[in-house]
């Protein structure tokens, strides 16, 4: 089976400037409980902002000249086969697979203990291009308008409400309400 995982706002923000633009601990766990175990597939970019990717430049050792060659440190979700798709072609991203396609992401993501549910877990360009090829979609739908640049496509017509648990939290003494949804694919 094939999942979608996405936090968003109401009004379907889902980034910006490269971050979540809430923190709610509650939903870090659910995602953590939902995608332990199984395969994860994200864009490059999602990589780079969950992992706190950073491009570090350092000396080349084994060069005569001290010449400063680009280096990269890379991060991976625990417990879950780590999976970028990504245009570059000399990406790596080591303990990680680097794939050009989403097709080739779910055909490495098959071969992988936890196989029977992968999830495509962001970012936006990823999410657009597999809506219509998942079998189900958890939303943590935070119930507000939040300001942002990175938006979760339209879906709600493809699919069936199944499931909804709504929560609250309190955060620096600001409600904040959510709703955990799962959605399954219309039988329509």
């Amino acid at each position: 089976m094939l999942s979608i995982i996405a936090a968003m706002a109401k009004n379907n923000v889902i980034g910006k400037n490269g971050r979540i633009p809430w923190h709610i601990s509650e939903d870090y766990i659910n995602f953590s409980k939902k995608t332990k175990g199984h395969p994860v597939i994200m864009g490059r970019k999602t990589h780079e902002s969950i992992s706190g990717f950073q491009n570090l430049k350092g000396w080349d050792k084994n060069s005569e000249e001290k010449t400063l060659i680009p280096k990269t440190l890379h991060k991976l979700l625990p417990g879950r086969t780590n999976i970028i798709v990504t245009r570059q072609l000399d990406y790596k991203v080591p303990g990680g697979i680097v794939v050009n396609s989403i097709e080739k992401a779910v055909e490495k993501a098959k071969r992988h203990a936890g196989s029977e549910e992968v999830f495509i877990i962001g970012g936006a360009e990823l999410y657009k291009l597999t809506i219509d090829m998942v079998d189900k979609v958890y939303i943590t739908l935070i119930d507000e308008e939040v300001e942002g640049d990175v938006f979760f496509p339209e879906f709600v017509d493809k699919f069936d409400l199944k499931e909804e648990n709504k929560r609250v939290v309190s955060v620096n003494n600001k409600e904040i309400r959510y709703n955990f949804k799962i959605y399954g694919k219309s039988k329509e």
